[in-house]
C-alpha cells in the first residue's frame, strides 16, 4: 500500500457507483494502455496514469451521469451475487481469484459495454469545451 493505494471519500451513493464505473470501465483501461508500464503478463500498473482522464466531477443533474451512476449499481449487484456464492476452498467452487476476475468481467460484459459509451460521451465532450 505504500504508493499505490488511493482513496476518495463520499456520502452520495450515486457519485461513488460513477467513479467506480469509471476505473472499471474498458473505456479508462484502454485510455491509458499506450502509457502503462507492461510485464510478464502485460500491461500492468495503471498507478497514476487513470487520474489523467479528465473525468467530471458527478453530477445529480446530469443525466449521462445519473445513467452511469446506475449502470453501475447494477454491476456491483451482479457482482456480489458472483461472490456471495464462491467460497473461500478454491477446490470446491473451482475458481482461483484471477480467474473469479475474468468471469465476472464477462458476467459484467452487457452492463459495462453499455457504460463505456456514456464515459467517452461525457469525456470527449468536457475536452471539446
Amino acid at each position: 500500500m505504500e504508493s499505490k493505494t488511493y482513496w476518495y471519500s463520499t456520502n452520495i451513493k450515486e457519485e461513488a457507483a460513477y467513479l467506480t464505473a469509471f476505473l472499471n470501465s474498458n473505456f479508462a483501461n484502454e485510455s491509458i494502455k499506450d502509457f502503462q508500464s507492461t510485464g510478464l503478463f502485460g500491461h500492468r500498473d495503471i498507478h497514476k496514469k487513470i487520474l489523467e482522464i479528465s473525468l467530471p466531477q458527478y453530477d445529480d443533474k446530469n443525466k449521462t451521469h445519473k445513467e452511469i451512476s446506475r449502470f453501475s449499481k447494477i454491476c456491483f449487484e451482479k457482482t456480489g451475487e458472483f461472490v456471495s456464492e464462491l467460497t473461500y476452498n478454491n477446490e470446491a467452487t473451482g475458481i482461483k481469484l484471477g480467474n473469479a476476475r475474468l468471469e465476472i468481467r464477462e458476467l459484467l460484459k452487457e452492463k459495462l459495454g453499455k457504460i463505456d459509451p456514456l464515459l467517452k460521451e461525457i469525456i470527449v465532450h468536457k475536452q471539446s469545451e
